[in-house]
Protein backbone atom coordinates (compact mmCIF):
# COMPACT_ATOMS: atom_id res chain seq x y z
CA UNK A 1 0.00 0.00 0.00
CA UNK A 2 1.18 3.19 -1.01
CA UNK A 3 0.23 6.81 0.72
CA UNK A 4 0.95 10.35 -0.11
CA UNK A 5 -0.21 12.70 2.56
CA UNK A 6 -0.40 16.63 2.19
CA UNK A 7 -1.83 18.52 4.55
CA UNK A 8 -2.96 21.84 3.43
CA UNK A 9 -4.48 24.63 4.99
CA UNK A 10 -6.66 27.14 3.10
CA UNK A 11 -6.58 30.75 4.37
CA UNK A 12 -8.92 32.12 1.60
CA UNK A 13 -11.97 32.27 4.17
CA UNK A 14 -13.23 29.75 2.35
CA UNK A 15 -12.44 26.00 4.30
CA UNK A 16 -9.76 23.86 5.44
CA UNK A 17 -9.00 21.03 3.76
CA UNK A 18 -6.20 17.73 3.54
CA UNK A 19 -5.47 15.09 0.77
CA UNK A 20 -4.10 11.68 0.61
CA UNK A 21 -3.82 9.02 -2.26
CA UNK A 22 -3.84 5.58 -1.95
CA UNK A 23 -3.80 2.62 -4.11
CA UNK A 24 -4.21 -0.91 -4.12
CA UNK A 25 -3.22 -3.62 -6.52
CA UNK A 26 -6.28 -4.97 -7.74
CA UNK A 27 -5.24 -8.77 -8.09
CA UNK A 28 -5.39 -8.65 -3.98
CA UNK A 29 -8.61 -7.72 -4.59
CA UNK A 30 -9.06 -10.50 -6.44
CA UNK A 31 -10.85 -8.70 -9.05
CA UNK A 32 -14.15 -8.56 -7.44
CA UNK A 33 -16.71 -5.88 -8.01
CA UNK A 34 -14.60 -3.48 -9.85
CA UNK A 35 -16.18 -2.76 -13.64
CA UNK A 36 -14.12 -3.01 -16.30
CA UNK A 37 -13.00 0.02 -17.76
CA UNK A 38 -14.08 1.49 -21.24
CA UNK A 39 -12.05 1.73 -24.27
CA UNK A 40 -13.75 5.28 -25.29
CA UNK A 41 -15.51 6.36 -21.86
CA UNK A 42 -18.22 8.85 -21.89
CA UNK A 43 -18.64 10.27 -18.61
CA UNK A 44 -21.88 8.23 -17.07
CA UNK A 45 -23.33 9.41 -14.12
CA UNK A 46 -21.93 7.93 -10.98
CA UNK A 47 -24.13 5.50 -8.72
CA UNK A 48 -25.77 6.51 -6.78
CA UNK A 49 -24.55 5.82 -3.10
CA UNK A 50 -27.52 5.21 -0.40
CA UNK A 51 -27.14 8.06 2.46
CA UNK A 52 -25.03 10.75 0.89
CA UNK A 53 -25.55 14.10 -0.74
CA UNK A 54 -25.93 14.15 -4.52
CA UNK A 55 -22.50 13.58 -6.16
CA UNK A 56 -22.23 14.07 -10.19
CA UNK A 57 -19.09 13.12 -12.56
CA UNK A 58 -17.87 16.33 -13.95
CA UNK A 59 -15.66 14.50 -16.63
CA UNK A 60 -12.78 12.11 -16.35
CA UNK A 61 -11.53 8.87 -17.87
CA UNK A 62 -11.67 6.80 -14.68
CA UNK A 63 -14.33 5.03 -13.41
CA UNK A 64 -15.53 5.41 -9.74
CA UNK A 65 -15.77 2.53 -7.26
CA UNK A 66 -17.32 4.04 -3.79
CA UNK A 67 -17.83 7.25 -2.63
CA UNK A 68 -17.26 7.87 1.35
CA UNK A 69 -18.39 10.87 3.90
CA UNK A 70 -17.07 10.82 7.36
CA UNK A 71 -18.56 12.94 9.91
CA UNK A 72 -21.66 13.53 8.57
CA UNK A 73 -25.04 12.25 10.07
CA UNK A 74 -27.20 12.62 7.18
CA UNK A 75 -28.55 15.88 7.42
CA UNK A 76 -29.69 17.50 4.91
CA UNK A 77 -27.46 20.59 5.63
CA UNK A 78 -23.50 20.85 6.64
CA UNK A 79 -22.63 22.64 9.74
CA UNK A 80 -20.13 25.80 9.39
CA UNK A 81 -17.22 25.06 11.38
CA UNK A 82 -17.14 21.08 11.34
CA UNK A 83 -14.46 18.85 9.40
CA UNK A 84 -16.06 16.51 6.56
CA UNK A 85 -13.49 13.74 5.63
CA UNK A 86 -14.28 12.17 1.76
CA UNK A 87 -12.57 9.39 0.35
CA UNK A 88 -13.41 8.27 -3.69
CA UNK A 89 -12.02 5.19 -4.69
CA UNK A 90 -11.47 5.17 -8.71
CA UNK A 91 -10.17 2.72 -11.06
CA UNK A 92 -7.62 5.26 -13.09
CA UNK A 93 -8.08 4.65 -16.92
CA UNK A 94 -5.42 2.54 -19.00
CA UNK A 95 -3.41 6.05 -19.95
CA UNK A 96 -2.72 6.49 -16.31
CA UNK A 97 0.87 7.41 -15.78
CA UNK A 98 2.85 10.35 -14.83
CA UNK A 99 2.39 12.83 -11.86
CA UNK A 100 -1.14 13.83 -11.39
CA UNK A 101 -2.51 17.29 -9.84
CA UNK A 102 -5.30 17.76 -7.08
CA UNK A 103 -7.30 20.83 -7.63
CA UNK A 104 -10.58 21.52 -5.88
CA UNK A 105 -13.10 24.23 -6.54
CA UNK A 106 -16.38 25.39 -5.20
CA UNK A 107 -18.73 26.38 -7.18
CA UNK A 108 -22.09 29.29 -6.37
CA UNK A 109 -25.68 28.84 -6.94
CA UNK A 110 -24.49 32.22 -9.93
CA UNK A 111 -22.52 29.83 -11.83
CA UNK A 112 -19.00 31.21 -10.51
CA UNK A 113 -16.35 28.91 -9.04
CA UNK A 114 -13.58 29.63 -6.48
CA UNK A 115 -10.49 27.78 -7.13
CA UNK A 116 -9.58 26.74 -3.09
CA UNK A 117 -6.30 24.19 -4.62
CA UNK A 118 -4.23 23.42 -7.18
CA UNK A 119 -1.06 21.87 -6.88
CA UNK A 120 0.64 18.79 -8.33
CA UNK A 121 1.42 15.87 -5.48
CA UNK A 122 4.83 14.66 -4.80
CA UNK A 123 5.19 10.97 -6.29
CA UNK A 124 1.44 10.32 -7.52
CA UNK A 125 1.65 8.60 -10.13
CA UNK A 126 -1.26 6.75 -11.45
CA UNK A 127 -0.99 3.60 -12.00
CA UNK A 128 -3.60 1.58 -14.46
CA UNK A 129 -5.16 -2.10 -12.36
CA UNK A 130 -4.56 -0.33 -9.30
CA UNK A 131 -7.64 0.85 -7.29
CA UNK A 132 -6.46 4.31 -5.51
CA UNK A 133 -8.33 6.19 -3.09
CA UNK A 134 -8.08 9.67 -2.94
CA UNK A 135 -8.86 10.79 0.27
CA UNK A 136 -9.46 14.76 1.61
CA UNK A 137 -11.59 16.83 3.93
CA UNK A 138 -13.07 20.36 4.23
CA UNK A 139 -14.85 22.30 6.83
CA UNK A 140 -17.27 24.97 5.45
CA UNK A 141 -16.97 28.75 6.87
CA UNK A 142 -20.15 30.17 7.96
CA UNK A 143 -19.40 32.77 5.49
CA UNK A 144 -21.11 30.39 3.24
CA UNK A 145 -24.09 29.64 5.80
CA UNK A 146 -27.66 29.44 3.99
CA UNK A 147 -25.72 29.00 0.40
CA UNK A 148 -26.12 25.31 -1.26
CA UNK A 149 -22.81 24.94 -3.30
CA UNK A 150 -20.69 22.39 -5.21
CA UNK A 151 -17.34 21.17 -4.31
CA UNK A 152 -15.44 20.00 -7.06
CA UNK A 153 -12.39 17.47 -6.90
CA UNK A 154 -10.42 16.52 -9.89
CA UNK A 155 -6.93 14.83 -10.24
CA UNK A 156 -5.67 16.33 -13.77
CA UNK A 157 -2.56 14.62 -15.16
CA UNK A 158 0.24 17.15 -15.22
CA UNK A 159 2.04 16.11 -18.45
CA UNK A 160 -0.75 16.16 -20.70
CA UNK A 161 -3.67 17.90 -18.43
CA UNK A 162 -5.98 14.48 -18.97
CA UNK A 163 -8.77 15.12 -16.67
CA UNK A 164 -8.54 11.29 -14.57
CA UNK A 165 -11.71 11.62 -12.59
CA UNK A 166 -13.61 14.86 -11.31
CA UNK A 167 -16.27 14.31 -8.51
CA UNK A 168 -18.76 17.33 -7.57
CA UNK A 169 -20.37 17.13 -4.47
CA UNK A 170 -23.74 19.28 -4.00
CA UNK A 171 -23.65 20.65 -0.41
CA UNK A 172 -26.45 22.53 1.34
CA UNK A 173 -24.72 24.68 4.60
CA UNK A 174 -26.72 25.56 7.55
Amino acid sequence: MYKVLVLLAIFAGVANCYVAIERKDVSVLGGIGIPEIPETPEFPDFPEFPGLPPIRNCGGVSTLIDFKISGWDGDEYFNPGQTYNCEFTFMPSKSAAGPVRYKQEYCFNDGSCKEIFNSELPNSSLQPGFTTTLKFGFVPNDILSGQAIEIKTLLVHSTNLLVEICVALEIKIR
